[in-house]
């Protein structure tokens, strides 16, 4: 299945694939209204994605209640075809690129990151939301 390379009447320009996973293709894309540089989550259509596009909708709304500097922001939602995708704050910094390389870092940088995403894990059990899926 093609996903179009434009998105929301070509307001995202899909440019290269960030990750991908077994539901999902994540792109860096441009916001032409804005022009700025997003990260884009597209759900790949499979038998009974209907309720994982649910659960994807229901997790842009818990995001976008999350107002924390360690929490990528949901911009927007929407469909194209038969495509549901979420735009997000596009996350970038030496400690999210050598997570993307896999390269091995300092204690230092480990024990920064860890804090971080720990603040980040505070202050969404505060608002009574577990997440269930940690990533990087």
């Amino acid at each position: 299945m093609q996903i179009p390379p434009a998105l929301a009447a070509n307001r995202y320009q899909l440019k290269e694939i960030l990750g991908q996973g077994g539901a999902a293709v994540v792109y860096r894309a441009i916001d032409t209204q804005l022009t700025a540089e997003r990260a884009i989550k597209v759900l790949l259509p499979t038998p009974g994605s209907s309720s994982l596009q649910t659960r994807l909708q229901e997790e842009a709304r818990i995001m976008a209640r999350l107002q924390h500097d360690n929490i990528l922001q949901i911009i927007d939602q929407g469909a194209e075809q038969e495509f549901f995708y979420l735009v997000m704050e596009l996350a970038e910094g030496s400690i999210q690129s050598k997570l993307d390389q896999g390269g091995p870092m300092s204690p230092a940088e480990a024990i920064v990151a860890t804090l971080h995403l720990l603040s980040a894990l505070e202050f969404a059990h505060r608002q009574q939301i577990i997440h269930r899926a940690v990533k990087p």
